[in-house]
């Protein structure tokens, strides 16, 4: 019979659903007699969870490095939430009463269908990327930039692509072969929206 093991599925969570997630994982194991030795302290991942909030509220109306700073804030959690998630793994072995205590799920649960925020995907043709971003209410603008090293701390590194109404657009004219980072952001009347976590992909 094969094991269950924790599922990696909040790798993939937008930023207020991984805030959501961390806390529930946070109240699932503080007092739960399995995990009476987490290997990352609660405490510390109550913090990294905080400062996650802050720079996404921050991100919101800031600038660059507001968007930096959050994106190395997320990075931070995932990595706590990742090495959590091993431990749970270790002491649950295979049980899944004992990891979906833990406020994780298990392999054995069929994934909730999240629409993710930003998608890119390989297009039909080469030097093609097809970009998306999920709908947002009073948008009046889709702002769209790619890599070359998709760097979180340094914004140099980011050229604008196009500026579009639509929440979808090909990108064309592409090196084929190249290995370019892609990230979207959003203008609404109050502004531009936080930059969305990159994506890598391969141009055709």
């Amino acid at each position: 019979m094969k094991k269950l093991k924790v599922l990696f599925d909040f790798l993939r969570l937008s930023v207020p659903n991984l805030i959501e997630f961390s806390r529930n994982v946070v109240a699932k194991i503080t007092g739960n007699a399995s995990f009476t030795t987490p290997d990352i302290p609660v405490a510390q991942i109550t913090t990294a969870t905080n400062n996650v909030e802050t720079a996404y509220n921050a991100a919101k109306n800031g600038g660059k490095q507001q968007t930096a700073n959050l994106h190395a804030a997320v990075a931070i959690l995932i990595d706590l939430l990742r090495r959590q998630a091993l431990y749970v793994d270790r002491i649950a072995f295979g049980s899944e009463t004992i990891i979906l205590s833990s406020g994780y799920t298990t392999t054995h649960q069929p994934l909730p269908k999240i629409a993710p925020e930003f998608d890119a995907k390989i297009g039909k043709s080469s030097g093609k990327i097809l970009l998306s971003h999920k709908a947002v209410k009073n948008a009046g603008a889709f702002m769209w930039e790619y890599s070359t090293d998709g760097s979180l701390t340094d914004q140099t590194n980011w050229t604008l692509l196009k500026v579009t109404t639509q929440s979808k657009v090909e990108i064309s004219e592409l090196e084929s072969g190249s290995k370019l980072w892609f990230r979207s952001a959003v203008v609404t009347p109050t502004g531009q929206g936080a930059w969305s976590n990159p994506i890598m992909k391969v141009v055709p």
